[in-house]
C-alpha cells in the first residue's frame, strides 16, 4: 500500500509568499502586542518612561491612550497628529498645551528632560492636561512605548 505523501503549500496553489506574511504576522503580533492590548493608562506610561507628572492631581489611571505623535514641530502635529493621542515633544511653551487643547490630546510628555514654562504647566492644570516629564530621548521614548504596545498615530499623505 503506497503511504499519501504530504503535500507542500505549493503544491495546493498557495503562493509562498503569502505563507510567509501570515507566519511573521503572528509571530510580530505575538511579541509585539500579547494578549492583543494596545492601550496603557498614563501611570503605565509614566513607569516605562521613568517620567513624572508636574501639572495635575489627576489619577494617571483614569486616563488610557492607544496611539502617541513625537514631534517637535507644531505646524506637524496639527497636519498629521490623531486626536486623542500622547504627544511626546521637546517644545515646552505654552502653544503645546494650545494645541493638545485643539487636538483633544489627553497628555503631553517632554523629552530630554526638558522643564516646560511655568505658564505653560499653569495653562496645562487650567485644562486638566498632565505634563509628564522623562529623562529619555524622543527616538528612546519612542521605542519604549513601540516595544511595549504602543501605535504610532499619523495621518499619512500621498507621495
Amino acid at each position: 500500500m503506497k503511504q499519501p505523501s504530504q503535500k507542500s503549500a505549493l503544491e495546493f496553489n498557495i503562493p509562498f509568499v503569502i505563507l510567509q506574511l501570515m507566519r511573521y504576522t503572528l509571530i510580530y503580533k505575538m511579541k509585539r502586542f500579547p494578549g492583543g492590548r494596545y492601550k496603557m493608562t498614563l501611570k503605565e506610561l509614566a513607569e516605562l518612561l521613568d517620567a513624572r507628572n508636574i501639572s495635575t492631581e489627576d489619577d494617571l489611571n483614569s486616563i488610557e491612550v492607544n496611539n502617541a505623535y513625537a514631534c517637535d514641530l507644531m505646524s506637524d502635529v496639527l497636519a498629521f497628529c490623531t486626536p486623542g493621542s500622547l504627544l511626546l515633544t521637546g517644545l515646552t511653551n505654552v502653544q503645546i498645551v494650545r494645541t493638545a487643547q485643539m487636538l483633544d490630546i489627553p497628555a503631553i510628555i517632554f523629552v530630554r528632560g526638558k522643564v516646560p514654562l511655568e505658564e505653560t504647566i499653569q495653562l496645562a492644570r487650567e485644562n486638566g492636561i498632565p505634563i509628564l516629564l522623562t529623562k529619555y530621548s524622543m527616538f528612546e521614548s519612542c521605542g519604549i512605548l513601540y516595544a511595549k504596545g504602543m501605535k504610532p498615530s499619523i495621518q499619512t499623505q500621498e507621495m
